[in-house]
């Protein structure tokens, strides 16, 4: 596994190495506060190329590296968000840029990164592991809260990604225009991992 946070400092350890990837992960953070920092998402060599390692529960240092990862990806996507929504005030373009964050649960030992898709508005959504939905308003009684879920990413684009459009932005972004409807937001609802 490598990391590159900034032009400098190339850092490399295996992939089993408990102690050295929680190092990775400390020492790519330190590097990430310097000048000329880079992206700094570790890479991993995967049948002969190098693709961005995204943790996952019971890998070696799985807390330090998602924590690591949820930072440089929540960078990235804070940096887009405020060209985008600059971009857009420009162009007058009446765009929601989602925001990307994490949460952490202590008890289950899990960290995700969530988004939101909101009803009624033209979106670009950030990929995250949940995104947060609810119910529309025509469709909840009027003075009771929206009941909110939360499905896992593989989940919403397997019932939903018809009506979501990859963009060319880095890191991708999804435009969404129209809301899952009834039947799509009752089977994600199902799904809600949270």
């Amino acid at each position: 596994m490598i990391a590159l946070p900034n032009r400098d400092t190339l850092i490399l350890t295996g992939s089993r190495d408990v102690e050295n990837l929680k190092l990775l992960a400390q020492e790519t953070d330190a590097e990430m506060r310097g000048p000329r920092s880079s992206c700094g998402v570790p890479l991993v060599l995967s049948e002969g190329a190098y693709t961005p390692f995204v943790p996952q529960p019971g890998d070696p240092a799985y807390a330090e590296l998602k924590r690591h990862y949820l930072t440089m990806v929540g960078t990235l996507y804070h940096e887009q968000k405020d060209i985008l929504e600059a971009m857009h005030e420009k162009t007058g373009e009446d765009i929601f840029v989602a925001s990307y964050g994490s949460i952490e649960n202590n008890e289950q030992e899990r960290i995700l990164s969530w988004s939101s898709w909101a009803p009624g508005v033209l979106t670009l959504l950030p990929e995250a592991d949940v995104v947060a939905l609810s119910e529309p308003e025509p469709e909840r009684e009027p003075g009771i809260k929206p009941k909110s879920f939360f499905p896992a990413w593989r989940d919403l684009k397997e019932i939903a990604g018809s009506l979501m459009k990859p963009t060319d932005l880095y890191p991708v972004r999804y435009k969404v225009s129209e809301y899952p409807g009834p039947a799509l937001l009752q089977q994600l609802a199902a799904r809600s991992v949270m």
